[in-house]
């Protein structure tokens, strides 16, 4: 162990050193007091330069002290929140990738549901428009109805007015109206079809309505009947405002044909002229000289009757002529034959006396009548003597005897023999028959349970009612 002088002797040195780094020249051995300012000072500004670097070297040698002396939780929890960290980027990165996906698989789904959406505001748009004019359509329909409705209102009290109707004949002037009504609706459509042509819906209003109008209980309303229902004649209603007087130009009437069925048939005409009442009663227009609008019509008229042709002789009808129109297709069944109950009842196949006495009340020289053997043919009669409504009169054809057999032949399938109980070529009147036949037999049926009924009430036993009836009625 070093002495007290060693220590002295090292001091000395380190002393000496520190003034050769320093540069000075000053020697510390003269004594070991208080040292010159000079030195002072020196030795002051090396100890803050040593102090400094101590310093510095001492705080990064304790932060590498405290670092590598740190706990080891705190590390292990470190780790831990980096693993989390991780561990929820890649669960991000999976969701992310999982909504990626599903997005994708779900395109078509969605783009089916955009467009059903898109075709769904495009049908309930339609839906709604289409219901919003089916709810309008009714109101304006009916708007029209009732502004028709009321203006035929006042044309009719108007009319009622001017004809002096009666108040027991309103119903009648409604019903025969109502049928005129219907009538002009039929022809406007007729008119239409021929112009343009018409839809289904049309076609199937026409057809109904036109059914309807020749139905036996709408033909009835024209009539004037007594208590019993026999009818009188045209009501004079009907007569006033539902037929109709034209003229010939205006009804395209240029010529009457009249066929003789007599060989001096000629010679009477073209001496004493035109006579009517030659003519016979039981025809569709009475006691009137028929004429025909062509060979063929007039030749298929006394056809009918199993008659012969003898002379031809043509008319030409004079344009300014009054003509009674009756050719419309739905008062067809008016002019036609009636039907055999209606026959019986009013003794007479037709109406020819009705249509006379209305063509003479509105002083037309001519009543013009649809063709029964002819489709689209005309007849014209004439009821008053002379030439009136005729311009001139020609013999434009005489048949011989060999002509007669070809026109025999040609017509023997039209020969028809008309009475009271002749059933009409018109399906109105076959509904007539049918309707007939059927009211006979409920008559019959009827009667059988007013027998039974009788013996009943009279307190027979049934068995000797019923050998009573067989007595009364034979079995058939």
């Amino acid at each position: 162990m070093p002495g007290k002088d060693d220590k002295n002797r090292m001091r000395a040195q380190a002393a000496s050193s520190g003034n050769a780094q320093s540069g000075g020249n000053f020697s510390v051995t003269r004594h070991l007091g208080r040292p010159s300012p000079a030195l002072a000072s020196t030795v002051t500004a090396n100890r803050a330069r040593a102090s400094a670097a101590f310093s510095k070297d001492h705080i990064e040698s304790r932060g590498r002290e405290t670092l590598f002396e740190a706990p080891r939780e705190v590390l292990e929890l470190r780790h831990k929140e980096n693993q989390m960290a991780a561990a929820a980027k890649k669960v991000q990165a999976r969701l992310r990738g999982g909504h990626e996906r599903e997005r994708i698989l779900r395109a078509p789904v969605h783009e089916d549901k955009r467009e059903a959406a898109k075709s769904f505001a495009k049908s309930y748009k339609s839906a709604e428009t289409a219901r919003s004019h089916m709810l309008s359509e009714p109101v304006s329909s009916g708007r029209e109805a009732m502004r028709a409705s009321s203006t035929n209102l006042m044309a009719d009290i108007k009319e009622v007015g001017s004809l002096g109707v009666k108040p027991s004949e309103v119903k009648t002037f409604s019903g025969i109206k109502d049928r005129q009504r219907q009538k002009q609706g039929v022809e406007a459509l007729e008119q239409k079809r021929a112009q343009h042509g018409l839809s289904e819906d049309e076609t199937l209003q026409l057809s109904a309505a036109s059914s309807k109008l020749r139905m036996r209980s709408e033909v009835s309303k024209l009539m004037d009947k007594d208590a019993s229902g026999k009818e009188q004649g045209f009501h004079r209603l009907a007569s006033a405002i539902y037929f109709q007087t034209k003229t010939a130009d205006e009804m395209g009437l240029k010529h009457a044909i009249h066929t003789t069925t007599n060989p001096d048939s000629l010679r009477f005409i073209q001496r004493d002229g035109i006579d009517p009442t030659r003519s016979q009663e039981s025809g569709r227009g009475d006691r009137g000289f028929y004429g025909a609008g062509d060979r063929e019509t007039s030749l298929k008229e006394i056809g009918a009757h199993g008659f012969k042709p003898h002379h031809e002789i043509t008319h030409t009808i004079d344009p300014r002529a009054k003509v009674r129109d009756f050719t419309h297709p739905v008062d067809r069944p008016i002019i036609s034959n009636r039907s055999a109950d209606d026959a019986e009842r009013d003794g007479r196949p037709n109406r020819g006396n009705f249509v006379k006495k209305d063509t003479l009340g509105a002083e037309a020289e001519f009543a013009a009548l649809p063709s029964m053997r002819q489709r689209s043919g005309i007849n014209t009669i004439k009821y008053t003597a002379g030439m009136s409504g005729y311009k001139s009169q020609t013999v434009t054809k005489t048949y011989n005897a060999e002509e007669q057999a070809q026109q025999q032949v040609k017509l023997g399938g039209h020969k028809e023999t008309f009475g009271p109980h002749q059933k009409d070529e018109t399906t109105a009147t076959r509904r007539d028959v049918h309707a007939h036949r059927q009211r006979t037999a409920h008559r019959a049926l009827f009667a059988e349970i007013h027998d039974q009924a009788q013996l009943m009430r009279s307190g027979r036993p049934r068995a000797a009612a019923v050998a009573s009836e067989h007595e009364v009625r034979p079995k058939k």
